[in-house]
Formats: C-alpha cells, sequence, structure tokens
C-alpha cells in the first residue's frame, strides 16, 4: 500500500514494484495529486510513472496499456523526448496518435502564443513611437503674453 504522501523521487523509485502492478487507476490519480500540491515534482512525476511502466525491473512486465492510457490522458504534462525516449522500439504510431496530436497541439499553440504576444509587443512599441513622433512635432509659439 502506498503511503498517503510520497514527495520524494527516492521513496517513489522505491515504491515502484509495488506501482508496477497496479493496472488501476490509482497511480496517475496519485501523481496528478502529487503535481498539484508539490512544484518541484511537476516536471519528472508522469515521466516517472511512464519510466515505472515501460521500464519496470527486471522480474516484472512491460505495462504498455497503461503507459498508452497515461501518455493520452496526462499529454501535456509530459515531455515528449522523454517519452519517446523510454518507449520500446517497435511501437506503431496508431497506438501515439492521441499521444501525438495532444502535443503537437500543445506546441502549436505555445508557438502561436509566443508570435501574437511579440506582435502585440511590436504593436506597443510602433504606438509610443507614433505618439512621440506627435509630440515632437507639436510646435508652440511663445510671445509676451505666454510668458
Amino acid at each position: 500500500m502506498l503511503p498517503p504522501s510520497c514527495a520524494s523521487l527516492s521513496s517513489l523509485y522505491a515504491l515502484g514494484a509495488q506501482w508496477a502492478f497496479l493496472t488501476v487507476p490509482f497511480p496517475p490519480r496519485y501523481c496528478k495529486r502529487v503535481y498539484d500540491s508539490d512544484e518541484s515534482m511537476r516536471p519528472t512525476i508522469f515521466h516517472l510513472l511512464l519510466r515505472l511502466y515501460l521500464r519496470p525491473r527486471p522480474d516484472y512486465p512491460l505495462l504498455f496499456e497503461p503507459a498508452l492510457s497515461l501518455l493520452s490522458t496526462q499529454a501535456a504534462r509530459i515531455d515528449p523526448v522523454e517519452a519517446f525516449d523510454l518507449l520500446p522500439p517497435l511501437v506503431a504510431l496508431g497506438d501515439l496518435q492521441i499521444y501525438l496530436e495532444k502535443t503537437l497541439r500543445r506546441q502549436t499553440e505555445r508557438s502561436t502564443e509566443s508570435r501574437m504576444v511579440k506582435a502585440i509587443g511590436r504593436a506597443l512599441l510602433d504606438q509610443q513611437d507614433v505618439e512621440l513622433v506627435d509630440l515632437e512635432e507639436r510646435r508652440v509659439k511663445i510671445t509676451d503674453g505666454r510668458m
């Protein structure tokens, strides 16, 4: 049985053998709870579970179906490069279709958002330049009455 909270990677690795046989949704829920509560674990918690599924200890079976399920449901939280490093060599592209679609969509959204932020920043700078030019072009005639 897993402890109620497990904050360190070393204790999570120690529990790996117990997790390897859990095909019920408990490990992903546990990882989501850790992901939501501990910012230091965010980059690694789902990757660690994926590693437990795809690279189990020598005496334990490979859990390919739970790994694919994890990839499809938690695609935004798993680095694609690290995920591909863990996958067995001859994985069918159809098995990864949902994960790949979500990953490509996320990367496209990030790229589009970055371009939009850059364009808005450029537009603000252009607007400030126009306002500055307008202010510099104003001419004021100073007469004895204005002094």
